[in-house]
């Protein structure tokens, strides 16, 4: 049996874990106004208000009416196309794949680059959300997921983690260097327009409590570069000046994050401009700390010369504070 008016609304709200107060208060009406709403017993409904709804909730009006409709709405109240995403990554890898193929011609090692896309499936999956398989993440993420949703932006930023590894281990000739950014920057920049819009926010993100341990993990973090671990793993005091200026490239990616009042300042190396976020964005933020992940990530693995030090306990201060970021970010982004 079709779901009644306000079975919809409810059943959406839910989903979207906002309470009834909550609710009621972002479309603007009382909470016994929508406890008739949802009840059904509202005897006529102001077209404004199903707008308000439609923007709230992320869906289309036709759903609450039960009408066949081909649309969704972003959190912006914008309409979005199921899976218009999904088709421009993959034309995008599939761009970006070719032209990779052809230096690859060249350069052998440039398969392992290939690799890694191919290692990336996007595909269609039942009920409006996509299938994502990231077997070469940073970050264990994929499933099925919406498009509009922090776990698919996640996830692309992990893959692309991964990517960005595997570009700095190698090195290449002047001349095919140059063509190899373009093909790894224009996917950067593909993966950067859709892990930030039309991602909704995560309406349980903690951004007070994220910001003041996101400052004493930074602290913490430029700290210990200066020092060292001993070997059952606890911080010391002695510094060693040779480990500090093996470290300083790694130091200078947590140096580019600083903070004023509520604003995050950081490095986009994607974009290669400094920005502002400000700590209440859920969605920016993530995309701010998977920046910082991704270059910390690449550097301290190649310094440690190995990929996957967790098999045994390692004290390397780059790869402890790698765990501590990792953490953070499930902490925060996984929901």
């Amino acid at each position: 049996m079709p779901k009644t008016f306000g079975e919809t609304i409810r059943e959406a709200r839910r989903n979207k874990r906002l309470t009834a107060g909550e609710f009621a208060k972002k479309i603007g009406i009382t909470q016994s106004a929508l406890s008739k709403l949802e009840n059904n017993q509202a005897k006529k409904v102001d077209p404004e208000l199903v707008k308000r709804i439609c923007k709230v909730l992320y869906i289309d009006a036709n759903q609450l009416f039960n009408i066949e409709a081909n649309v969704t709405y972003n959190y912006e109240g914008n309409i979005i196309y199921p899976f218009k995403k999904a088709e421009e990554l993959k034309e995008a890898l599939k761009i970006s794949r070719t032209a990779l193929e052809k230096l690859a011609l060249k350069k052998e090692k440039i398969f392992e680059l290939i690799d890694v896309i191919d290692s990336f499936f996007v595909g269609e999956e039942h009920n409006g959300r996509i299938r994502i398989l990231c077997e070469r993440g940073i970050i264990t993420a994929g499933g099925c997921l919406e498009e509009d949703e922090m776990l698919y932006s996640l996830t692309l930023m992990s893959f692309w983690g991964y990517l960005y590894y595997e570009y700095r281990k190698i090195s290449f000739e002047k001349e095919i260097s140059d063509l190899v950014d373009i093909s790894i920057l224009y996917i950067g920049r593909i993966l950067r327009e859709q892990a930030i819009y039309g991602i909704r926010p995560n309406i349980e993100f903690r951004a007070g409590k994220f910001c003041k341990e996101f400052k004493n993990f930074i602290k913490t973090a430029l700290g210990a570069l200066g020092h060292k671990y001993d070997p059952i793993g606890h911080l010391t005091n002695f510094y060693d000046p040779e480990e500090a200026e093996e470290l300083k490239n790694i130091r200078a990616i947590y140096e580019t994050i600083s903070f004023d009042g509520d604003t995050i300042k950081y490095f986009d190396y994607i974009a290669q401009v400094h920005k502002c976020v400000n700590e209440k964005n859920s969605v920016e933020i993530q995309y701010m700390i998977m920046n910082l992940y991704t270059r910390a990530y690449a550097e301290s693995v190649m310094w440690l010369k190995k990929e996957d030090p967790t098999g045994q306990w390692c004290p390397a201060t780059p790869w402890q504070l790698l765990i501590e970021l990792k953490l953070m970010i499930q902490n925060y982004f996984f929901y």
